[in-house]
């Protein structure tokens, strides 16, 4: 063979290598790097320093906005940001953010009108819900929509009926989210998420009519390895020690201060002393709760 056809071939070899390595590493390795990054921003903001979510937008810069991945990711890191800080001036920082993620996932329709899509589309609207109290209605429809889509998708998807279910609670559509989580339960009894998620319905519709019920399917999930709503169980545990209390339900009681101390750690030491007293006496402690 002529040495400069084979000059030619080497050349056209080694530009091809490069063009599928760079290729390769900016479609896979570099959007993982960008979604690293993100995470790393987001610990930032909640360790008190929301500046930084200012550059969160850069993972979408160019052709590498087209990853799917990296939209999910996004709206999952300002889902978890958001439930996980509880400075209300932080939370404030995701006002820009979420109508942006809003805008990305809207254009990944364009390259995968998949399931997971329409799920953080519906999530991000049920975020905008709580975020603007005066428009709480219409974005809990806009994400009921999406959701319905995901489903029509992805049938019995447990996420997508999960996320689903609570969506309709804050609708008051309470009928509707329990038969939806006794479905996903009629499929596997077992399922930590169907019965924490059933206990979150049953507490948003009468926590004290349904105090019980609600606790013993949370209960269940969080014994179960739940990865359960943080700032939400918290809160309801509270509110679920006033009702007990007020009840002289002292079993129930126990069972809330039990837990309370493991989901509470700041107040810890005072959840141990009323269980230390129940155990010592057995009988009701004198405490001073709001409820």
């Amino acid at each position: 063979m002529n040495p400069k056809n084979k000059n030619i071939i080497l050349t056209v070899f080694t530009t091809t290598s490069i063009f599928l390595g760079v290729t390769f590493f900016a479609w896979t390795v570099f959007p993982y790097m960008q979604m690293w990054s993100l995470s790393v921003g987001f610990r930032k903001a909640l360790a008190g320093n929301p500046e930084v979510l200012k550059k969160a937008q850069f993972p979408f810069i160019g052709t590498f906005s087209i990853q799917p991945e990296l939209r999910y990711h996004f709206m999952d890191q300002i889902l978890q940001f958001y439930a996980d800080s509880p400075n209300e001036t932080v939370k404030k920082s995701l006002e820009s953010l979420v109508p942006f993620a809003i805008d990305k996932l809207s254009e990944g329709l364009s390259y995968d009108d998949s399931a997971a899509y329409f799920l953080a589309l519906g999530r991000a609207y049920d975020l905008e819900a709580d975020m603007y109290p005066d428009q709480t209605q219409e974005f809990h429809l806009k994400a009921e929509v999406q959701f319905k889509k995901a489903l029509e998708l992805y049938p019995d998807n447990q996420k997508t009926m999960y996320v689903y279910a609570i969506n309709l609670a804050h609708q008051n559509k309470f009928d509707d989210a329990l038969t939806m989580l006794q479905q996903t339960l009629a499929v596997d009894p077992r399922v930590a998420e169907s019965h924490y998620y059933l206990g979150v319905i049953l507490f948003y519709q009468d926590n004290s009519v349904n105090a019980v019920s609600s606790l013993e399917n949370i209960e269940y999930a969080l014994d179960h390895d739940m990865n359960p709503l943080a700032t939400f169980t918290k809160a309801a545990y509270q509110r679920l020690l006033v009702i007990f209390y007020d009840r002289g339900d002292l079993p129930h009681l126990t069972t809330v201060l039990s837990r309370l101390v493991l989901i509470n750690p700041d107040q810890a030491e005072q959840y141990k002393k009323v269980l230390d007293y129940i155990k010592t006496y057995n009988q009701m402690p004198i405490l001073s709760l709001q409820g």
